[in-house]
């Protein structure tokens, strides 16, 4: 996050899948730019984009080719800085094009969700209920021939219970620090307020002097220099 801000860049480290869409308002973006490298072989990325109305900027590669039309739904661009470089260079000289995408995606019809998405794989499956499970389970204590799932689960559990931890020991740690930085940053601020008092304080204190010093002279009849 010190590499985004010193160069001008703002990052969102965490955020709760749920807030994608306030998120994404409040940074407001012109585009969006997915500069894979490898080819992608669909991306959930570019729907979660496209749903949400917002340009795409992408390499041309894998399923980028095949889901965007160049310049009506989105942009292709060769995957070199080079090309992306250019590519923004002329959308600031024609930001319309950016407009016309925006408005091809808000006319796109409304996404499907998941449950849309399970009624045709029940209605080409024709799947008739089945019991939760087709065997009678039979309780008998662990064997050699599960001895070993049941070691791996145990083990799995317990780096997930560890994973937790570190991962709750992270962000306590990273609000700490964040917490720290606000408050270093506030020091300095205060620091520079006195610092200014101070200065004002000299300069209108010498005037003082000076206007004293002269006056005295005026009275002596000395010259004024």
């Amino acid at each position: 996050m010190d590499v985004a801000r010193s160069l001008g860049w703002q990052a969102v480290e965490h955020y709760d899948l749920a807030n994608l869409r306030t998120v994404l308002a409040e940074l407001s973006p012109h585009a969006a730019i997915l500069a894979s490298l490898v080819p992608e072989t669909f991306s959930y990325t570019l729907s979660e984009l496209r749903a949400l109305g917002i340009p795409t900027i992408a390499t041309r590669l894998g399923a980028f080719t095949e889901r965007i039309a160049d310049g009506e739904d989105g942009l292709l661009i060769e995957p070199t800085s080079e090309a992306l470089v250019q590519c923004i260079a002329a959308l600031q000289r024609q930001p319309e094009r950016l407009g016309h995408i925006a408005a091809t995606l808000a006319a796109l019809p409304r996404p499907r969700g998941v449950q849309a998405m399970i009624a045709d794989y029940h209605a080409l499956l024709q799947l008739a209920p089945r019991p939760l499970a087709r065997f009678p389970l039979r309780d008998q204590p662990v064997t050699a021939l599960t001895d070993a799932y049941a070691q791996l689960d145990s083990a799995y559990r317990s780096l997930e219970a560890a994973y937790h931890e570190t991962h709750a020991a992270y962000e306590s740690t990273r609000e700490a620090y964040e917490g720290r930085e606000r408050d270093l940053a506030a020091v300095v601020q205060e620091r520079d307020r006195l610092r200014a008092e101070i200065e004002a304080m000299r300069v209108r204190r010498w005037a003082a002097n000076m206007v004293s010093t002269l006056r005295s002279r005026a009275r002596r009849g000395e010259p004024q220099s």
